[in-house]
């Protein structure tokens, strides 16, 4: 019984390696191919997802960089949370909004998702949040932008 269960346990240690291979694989060959202000990717069978980030405005993309993006179901609805860091000494201020697509690139609107403004001290780590609007969601773009001025 303890041979069996020796080989299962390697035979799993084996597939674990593969697939962590793969996995590496991948995210070098993403990153050969992106800028560093663009994740990019998408949830498929097998769960494996990156999200579609754009920084808009050429000041903030050269003082602003995502450092990772985590993603997670929870009662099957996406979650996601980008770390974004500050390369400035001062004080950035931007507005933030997460799109969200369907497995087949469709945006999923919401009259819900709107421009939430935030800002982020010299040389701070910040973390953004987005909730799907529904089960739909597979993918999704965070958007940074500079703030709008408001309007009367």
């Amino acid at each position: 019984m303890n041979e069996r269960r020796r080989h299962m346990k390697t035979q799993q240690m084996k597939i674990i390696a593969s697939v962590m291979a793969g996995m590496t694989a991948l995210a070098i060959l993403a990153g050969c191919n992106t800028s560093p202000n663009v994740m990019q990717g998408s949830e498929g069978p097998a769960g494996n997802m990156a999200a579609f980030i754009s920084i808009s405005n050429p000041s903030l993309q050269n003082n602003i960089t995502m450092e990772r993006v985590i993603h997670k179901r929870v009662n099957n609805i996406l979650q996601a949370s980008a770390i974004i860091k500050s390369h400035s000494k001062k004080t950035q201020e931007f507005e933030y909004r997460f799109q969200w697509y369907d497995a087949d690139g469709v945006e999923i609107r919401d009259t819900k998702t709107h421009w939430v403004g935030d800002r982020i001290f010299g040389m701070e780590e910040k973390q953004l949040q987005g909730i799907a609007p529904n089960e739909a969601a597979n993918t999704f773009r965070l958007m940074i932008r500079k703030p709008e001025p408001l309007t009367r």
